[in-house]
C-alpha cells in the first residue's frame, strides 16, 4: 500500500494535479477496507452512497485543509439518449442533477459528529507516529479538532469517551495494550 502511496503522490506531483481513489468500504460499510496508510495519507475522505430515494448522497468525511467536513451533497442521476450505435441499438449514459431533497437517511447528530472528529483524530495521530498511540495522544488530538463545541474540560472528555466507545464497538478502532489504531 505504502508503493501504491508513493505512486499517487507521484502522479499528484508530475501533473499538478488531484488524484482521486475510489476505494469501497467495509463489511459495516462504515469506514473503507484495507490498510490506514491510504486514509492516512488523504487529503479529504468522501463517502458516496445511494439513500432510501435511489439519490446520490455524498458526505464529506475528513479534510485535513479546508472547510466542509460533515457537508450533504444530494444529486440524482438522469439518464439520457446519446444517439444510437452502428447497429442501431440505442446508447445511454447519465448526467449528474443537483437535488433539494434531505436524504432519508442522513441525520445531523452531535454524536456521529464527535465520532467522526474522533477518528479523523486517531487517523491522523496514527499516520504522524507511524504507530498506534496512546488515549492521551488521541484525546488531544479530537480535543483540537472539535471533539465537543463546549470548552468545558469535561463536557470535551465525555464526548471524546462516547466517541471512542462507539468506534471500538463498530469495530473502527482497536485497542492494543495501551494503545489505540484504526482496525485494518
Amino acid at each position: 500500500m505504502s508503493a501504491y502511496v508513493r505512486a499517487a503522490d507521484a502522479i499528484r506531483e508530475q501533473f499538478n494535479c488531484a488524484v482521486i481513489i475510489v476505494h469501497h468500504c467495509g463489511i459495516v460499510g462504515t469506514r473503507p477496507r484495507g490498510h490506514t496508510s491510504l486514509s492516512g495519507a488523504a487529503d479529504a475522505q468522501i463517502a458516496v452512497v445511494r439513500d432510501d430515494n435511489r439519490n446520490v448522497v455524498a458526505r464529506i468525511e475528513f479534510m485535513k485543509d479546508g472547510i466542509g467536513e460533515g457537508d450533504v451533497y444530494v444529486s440524482s442521476l438522469i439518464p439520457i439518449d446519446l444517439g444510437a450505435d452502428e447497429d442501431g441499438d440505442m446508447i445511454t449514459s447519465c448526467v449528474i442533477v443537483e437535488t433539494t431533497e434531505t436524504p432519508r437517511f442522513v441525520r445531523s447528530s452531535r454524536t456521529s459528529e464527535a465520532v467522526s472528529v474522533a477518528l479523523r483524530a486517531l487517523r491522523d495521530a496514527v499516520a504522524d507516529n507511524d504507530a498506534p498511540v496512546s488515549e492521551t495522544v488521541w484525546a488531544e488530538r479530537a480535543y483540537a479538532l472539535g471533539v465537543s463545541r463546549s470548552e468545558n474540560p469535561e463536557s470535551m472528555r465525555a464526548a471524546f469517551r462516547r466517541a471512542r466507545r462507539a468506534l471500538i464497538a463498530s469495530n473502527q478502532v482497536k485497542q492494543v495494550g495501551q494503545t489505540y489504531d484504526v482496525t485494518r
